[in-house]
């Protein structure tokens, strides 16, 4: 799958929109990782689509961080922008609400939902201690370190059978998806 940035922008909104319009950024993107990850547990695709790295302060979703950034240039008129401010000082805020329906499935809200249940109220250093704990995170010191998929899997505490079965398939799905959108 993919990065989509409807979804991580409709993941991202959702959260805002619980947490009353505003974030810090860090605690944003702890709370998109758990749901990605939690997709990947319960469904084998995440939410987004984004790709998954090792930083020191724990696992990110890597496409995600970059709009996250003052500097991000990727796409500066992206429906991100559309909706959710360039984060002044650490804090990420609503500019408008986004209808999450439009973008994700009721079990992606659910997983959303869920995550921010369990994870709502604790602090950015909290949720970077909870990720620091999951065994697909690697410090990569002060640069980025990609986290493949079966990583997650073991990290999710699956069996070996299961891990090879599930990337067998997360990979056959990504080669579709390739092989569709690439003629598009």
């Amino acid at each position: 799958m993919r990065y989509n940035e409807e979804k991580a922008t409709a993941l991202a909104c959702r959260f805002l929109e619980l947490a009353g319009g505003e974030l810090e950024d860090l605690k944003l993107m702890k709370l998109m990782y758990l749901a990605e990850r939690e997709a990947i547990r319960l469904r084998n695709v995440g939410i987004t689509g984004d790709r998954m790295v090792s930083m020191k302060n724990g696992p990110v979703l890597k496409h995600t961080l970059d709009r996250l950034t003052p500097l991000d240039q990727i796409d500066p008129g992206g429906v991100w922008r559309e909706y959710i401010e360039i984060p002044a000082r650490w804090e990420v805020r609503l500019k408008r609400p986004f209808p999450p329906e439009k973008a994700l499935s009721r079990g992606e809200l659910t997983i959303a939902d869920e995550i921010w249940k369990g994870h709502g109220n604790k602090s950015k250093w909290q949720l970077v201690e909870l990720t620091h704990t999951f065994d697909e995170w690697r410090d990569p010191g002060e640069s980025r370190r990609p986290i493949q998929f079966q990583e997650i899997l073991i990290g999710l505490g699956f069996d070996d059978v299961t891990v090879k079965s599930r990337t067998a398939e997360h990979n056959a799905a990504d080669a579709m998806d390739l092989l569709l959108n690439d003629g598009a």
